[in-house]
């Protein structure tokens, strides 16, 4: 069995105190956590944290490297970790951004434990370890218990324990009646005192937190068990959909800013388009806006997007490009399509992007009988660029090859490229 010293006291609570320890045969440091009671009771309990853990392999849970549980002293030894949560509520009360991430960890690893069958018991910002916001474990298990255990004999009825202020009524008066629940009602504690920074027991002001926490949290806290989430799963599942959603809301009011300014100054500053690119990149699935940027951008902004995101670009043209196809437009709507389709084609010189273009504009004018825009898609037809681009054209538009009989007495076929030509002949 490897070899632990103890180096620096790092804190006690309740039972035991935590150490920095060194491994003998490397010298790595790690985290040491030591009974100090040696009490049947205490010493069962603290057995049963050891194999709790041990059985639990998640990522968001602390891992357990060694242990020493056969006779007094009795420890075990884990990770390392920098501080608690409690100790960064200075720096992140109110700031939704590191909220989502870190509490987002700790449901992912309430979420396991709660499928493996284990309750917590004693969830709260000192029992929460992080590293950095992305590297965070759940820890102390010391209180947990396994509902599938046959045996609850360490915890006595009609007793209460946990920590005032994360624990649920249930577990107040009467800890063996603890299940997952119990834990949710914690977890809603803790959501609520990352928005408000206010721990103080049974006080709680729901018009501190946005409107969406405020129910997200009233639900994790409500006096009845069956009337919260029933698990962390549950909770986890209603938070990603409500954060989903804040978030797509800001993006589509960010996009819709960078396009106002750009459109009113004809240029954004390299930091707005780097915001423009971030959020439209995270709405890169919204058709209809992908339609709206690649309409109404200035010309300069998309070609700096294009020198700049290429691949997003890219994106946003092609599904503009399908969408044009694939749809109906109002009369006048094709000539403002038209004008895209020619602002994209000037500013792209890819090969197979501008085939698409190609594609929708004669699609686009000829089924809409639209005079104006078959004029354009005829120059477009008319103004390849290369072998490359020729050859792309017309693997484009064979699918709609009967389209080019509408626009034959626009097309000088001397001006078309020799793939397109032949198209046009058969």
């Amino acid at each position: 069995m490897a070899h632990y010293v103890n180096m620096k006291k790092l804190g006690s609570g309740g039972f035991c105190e935590v150490y920095t320890c060194r491994r003998t045969d490397d010298r790595v440091v790690f985290a040491k956590k030591l009974l100090q009671r040696c009490d049947q009771e205490s010493e069962e309990r603290f057995r049963k944290e050891v194999r709790m853990l041990a059985n639990l392999d998640h990522p968001r849970i602390v891992k357990v490297i060694g242990f020493h549980v056969k006779e007094s002293p009795l420890w075990y030894i884990m990770p390392r970790y920098k501080r608690s949560l409690a100790d960064e509520f200075p720096d992140i009360v109110g700031k939704e951004d590191r909220i989502k991430i870190i509490f987002s960890a700790v449901l992912e690893g309430m979420q396991y434990a709660h499928e493996q069958g284990i309750v917590h018991r004693d969830l709260k910002p000192e029992n929460i370890l992080l590293n950095s916001d992305k590297d965070i474990v759940v820890s102390d298990f010391g209180l947990g218990l396994s509902l599938r255990s046959l045996s609850t004999r360490h915890t006595p009825t009609g007793v209460g324990f946990g920590t005032p202020g994360y624990e649920a009524p249930e577990q107040a008066r009467d800890a063996k009646c603890c299940d997952t629940r119990s834990d949710v009602f914690a977890l809603g504690r803790i959501l609520y005192e990352l928005y408000t920074g206010d721990n103080a027991p049974a006080i709680q002001d729901l018009t501190k937190v946005p409107p969406g926490i405020a129910m997200i949290v009233d639900r994790c806290t409500k006096t009845h068990p069956d009337k919260r989430f029933q698990n962390a799963g549950e909770l986890r599942l209603a938070l990603s959909s409500l954060w989903a959603v804040v978030d797509r809301q800001t993006d589509e009011g960010c996009v819709e800013t960078m396009l106002a300014n750009a459109t009113a100054q004809g240029s954004l500053s390299k930091s707005d388009m780097a915001t423009l690119a971030a959020c439209m990149n995270r709405l890169r699935d919204d058709d209809d806006l992908m339609h709206k940027l690649a309409v109404e951008l200035p010309e300069k902004v998309l070609s700096r997007l294009w020198l700049r995101n290429a691949h997003l670009a890219r994106h946003m043209v092609t599904q503009f490009a399908r969408q044009v196809a694939d749809q109906g437009w109002s009369f006048t709507y094709v000539d403002t399509i038209g004008d895209a389709c020619l602002k994209i084609c000037r500013v792209i010189d890819d090969p197979q992007v501008r085939a698409e273009i190609v594609h929708a504009m004669v699609e686009v004018s000829v089924s809409h009988s639209r005079w104006r825009v078959m004029d354009q898609a005829a120059d477009l037809l008319m103004t390849y660029t290369s072998p490359a681009e020729d050859l792309a054209i017309a693997e484009a538009v064979r699918p709609i090859a009967f389209r080019l009989e509408r626009l034959e007495d626009r097309l000088q076929k001397k001006r078309l490229g020799p793939n397109v030509a032949s198209l046009l002949e058969s």
